[in-house]
C-alpha cells in the first residue's frame, strides 16, 4: 500500500505538471497563431494602405493608362475599361498568365459611381483574393473618376474658350487682339485657314447642337487640322488650317450622321483673322445656293458658285429684287392668291434645260400635269419660254428668287433624296 500510495502521489504530480504543460503549449501555439494573424493584418492594411496612397497620387498626376496598370499590377489581374456606351477603351494583360475562362471571376465597378464615366472590370484569378481585389478596384475607380471628371471639366472649358474666341472673330475681331487671343488657347491665326459651314436636315430628329458640334470636330480630327468649331445662328462652323478635303468630310459626316441629308460649304481661303467674316459670308451664300438647287445635298465651295455669287451679294440686292419683279411678278402674284407653285416649277423646269421628264421626276409630278402648268406659266406670263433670252433671264430670276427666299441652314424643299 506504501508503494501504491507513493505511486499514486507520483503519478498525480506527473498528470498535474503534464496538464500544465499542456496549457503552456495551447497558449504559445494561440499566442503564435494570433502574431500571425497580426502580421498578416498588418501586412494586409499596409498593402491597402499602399493601394490608397498609389491610386491617389495617380489620381492628381497620372493618367487612365497609368491607373489601369498599377490596378493590374496589383492585383495580378486583366484590367479593361469601358465607355459609357461599353466601348472598349483600354486593356492591360497579364504576361505569362492563362486561365480558362471558366476559371476567371469577373468584378465591376462604375467608375466614380457615375455611369456617364464608364466602367472598369478585373478578371480576377483563382488564387488571388477578391477581398483585396475589390478593394483595389473600387479605389482605382474613385481615381480614374477623379481623372474623366477632370477631363471633361477641362474639355468644356477648351471648348467654351473656342467657342467664344471664334463667335468673336465671325464677328469681326481686331488681328492683334485675335492672334494674342488665339495664341493663349494653342492655335496658330498666323497661317491661312478655311472657313466651313455646315447643315444636316432637322427631320433626322438627331441628338441636337451639342452632337452636331462633335460630329464636325470629329471629323475635321481624322484630317489632322488644328481647327475651332461652333454653333452659330443655325449652322455648324468651323475655322482649320487651309488644306481641307471636302469630300473625305462629307464622307464622314455622312457616316456619322447615317444618311447624305446635308451641306457644307466653304468660304474663300482667309489668309488674316479680318477675311474670317468675309470667308463666313462667302460660305453661307454658297451654302444657300446648294440647298437651292436641283441638287440640294452634297459639298460646295464659295469659288465654285457662277453667276450665283452675284446674285448673293446683299450690295446687288436692289437690283436683283427687281429682276425679280419684272421677270416673275405675275407668277409670284398668281401662286400666292390660289396657292399653286408655279414659279418653283419653272425654277426646275429651267434647272434641267427644258427636259420634261427630269422636271417631272424632281416634281414628283406627272408630265402631263408639268406640261400643264410650263403652259400656264406661258400663258400668265407673257413670255415665250422657247427663246434663249427669256430662258436667261427667267433662269436668273428663279435663281435669285430662291436665293433671296431661303434661310441660311434650312433644310432644303422639294429635294430628290
Amino acid at each position: 500500500m506504501f508503494v501504491i500510495e507513493r505511486l499514486g502521489d507520483l503519478l498525480g504530480t506527473a498528470l498535474a505538471d503534464a496538464q500544465v504543460h499542456e496549457r503552456h503549449r495551447r497558449r504559445a501555439h494561440e499566442l503564435d497563431a494570433a502574431n500571425n494573424e497580426m502580421a498578416r493584418t498588418v501586412a494586409a492594411l499596409q498593402h491597402r494602405e499602399g493601394v490608397l496612397e498609389e491610386f491617389a497620387r495617380l489620381s492628381t498626376t497620372g493618367t487612365e493608362l497609368d491607373v489601369a496598370t498599377s490596378l493590374s499590377r496589383l492585383t495580378g489581374s486583366a484590367v479593361v475599361l469601358r465607355d459609357r456606351f461599353g466601348h472598349e477603351t483600354t486593356r492591360i494583360t497579364v504576361a505569362g498568365r492563362y486561365q480558362p475562362v471558366l476559371e476567371r471571376t469577373s468584378l465591376e465597378e462604375v467608375i466614380g459611381g457615375r455611369p456617364e464615366l464608364g466602367t472598369i472590370e478585373l478578371e480576377v484569378p483563382p488564387d488571388k483574393d477578391r477581398g483585396d481585389a475589390s478593394f483595389a478596384l473600387r479605389y482605382a475607380g474613385v481615381a480614374l473618376g477623379l481623372l474623366r471628371a477632370k477631363a471633361a471639366a477641362m474639355n468644356e472649358l477648351e471648348n467654351r474658350l473656342s467657342r467664344d474666341l471664334l463667335d468673336d472673330l465671325l464677328g469681326g475681331l481686331p488681328a492683334a487682339v485675335a492672334v494674342d487671343r488665339a495664341s493663349a488657347q494653342g492655335h496658330d491665326l498666323g497661317v491661312p485657314h478655311d472657313l466651313i459651314v455646315c447643315a444636316w436636315s432637322s427631320e433626322r430628329g438627331h441628338g441636337g447642337h451639342d452632337r452636331d458640334v462633335d460630329h464636325l470636330r470629329m471629323a475635321m480630327a481624322r484630317q489632322g487640322l488644328p481647327c475651332l468649331v461652333v454653333w452659330n445662328r443655325g449652322l455648324v462652323v468651323a475655322l482649320a488650317h487651309r488644306g481641307v478635303d471636302m469630300g473625305r468630310l462629307f464622307n464622314d459626316l455622312s457616316r456619322a450622321y447615317g444618311d447624305t441629308n446635308g451641306v457644307i460649304a466653304k468660304g474663300e481661303p482667309a489668309n488674316s483673322p479680318e477675311q474670317i467674316p468675309r470667308a463666313y459670308e462667302q460660305a453661307q451664300r454658297a451654302l444657300r445656293a446648294r440647298q437651292q438647287s436641283h441638287s440640294p445635298y452634297g459639298f460646295i465651295a464659295y469659288a465654285d458658285l457662277g453667276v450665283d455669287r452675284l446674285l448673293a451679294l446683299d450690295g446687288n440686292a436692289e437690283e436683283v429684287e427687281r429682276l425679280i419683279r419684272d421677270w416673275l411678278g405675275d407668277l409670284l402674284i398668281y401662286d400666292r392668291r390660289h396657292g399653286t407653285e408655279l414659279v418653283p416649277t419653272l425654277a426646275a423646269y429651267l434647272d434641267h434645260g427644258g427636259k420634261y421628264a427630269d422636271t417631272a421626276t424632281t416634281l414628283t409630278i406627272h408630265r402631263n400635269t408639268l406640261r400643264y402648268r410650263i403652259s400656264r406659266i406661258t400663258e400668265i406670263s407673257g413670255h415665250d419660254l422657247n427663246d434663249v433670252e427669256t430662258q436667261l433671264n427667267l433662269h436668273l430670276a428663279t435663281r435669285a428668287w430662291r436665293l433671296r427666299r431661303a434661310s441660311v441652314g434650312e433644310p432644303p424643299r422639294n429635294a430628290v433624296r
